[in-house]
């Protein structure tokens, strides 16, 4: 998670998971770092600056909202030591969801729920991640704006992490 000052910031969870040692090795952490980024479409300066801040930050999960990828061009943006996945844009300009997981993890994905036609716009990815045998869920959520989104169906436990653009203007 970062910072506005793209620092990153460490999620109220990360404490919980830890292991009990003392000082735990590198290759012992069960923090999960996660990148979310409203991209407004991959360029490829996006793509270089996406790459520069998972190696920089040793990113376990990413998630782009408003990719505006289709599934034929995903083969352009493969980045080293992540496997991606594409909930491919829909016909808005503004739309897609980009998910990278570290190949250190063992997740699995799955398309909660697409654009289509219903009166709820969201688009919805869930990721089952495993980390040092310690269980996350992920939702990453593109909800257009003046969209009514409807999250009821949402499994939420203490270890579920919701990201993503929700398009929630403050009213102040």
């Amino acid at each position: 998670m970062f910072n506005q000052k793209g620092k990153v910031r460490k999620s109220p969870f990360q404490s919980k998971f830890k292991n009990r040692r003392t000082v735990p090795s590198q290759s012992e952490h069960t923090d999960l770092k996660i990148l979310q980024w409203n991209a407004g479409g991959m360029s490829q300066n996006n793509k270089t600056e996406l790459h520069a801040n998972l190696v920089k930050h040793n990113v376990d999960i990413f998630a782009i909202m408003e990719a505006n990828l289709t599934a034929e061009k995903l083969i352009y943006y493969q980045l080293s030591g992540y496997t991606l996945y594409s909930l491919p844009k829909y016909r808005q300009v503004a739309s897609g969801i980009l998910i990278g997981i570290s190949k250190s993890l063992c997740a699995e994905l799955k398309i909660v729920k697409e654009v289509g036609n219903s009166e709820d716009k969201s688009e919805i990815v869930k990721v089952n991640v495993w980390k040092k045998g310690n269980n996350f869920t992920i939702y990453a959520i593109y909800s257009p704006p003046n969209n009514k989104p409807d999250f009821t169906s949402l499994y939420i436990t203490s270890k579920t992490i919701m990201i993503g653009d929700f398009n929630a203007h403050s009213p102040k």
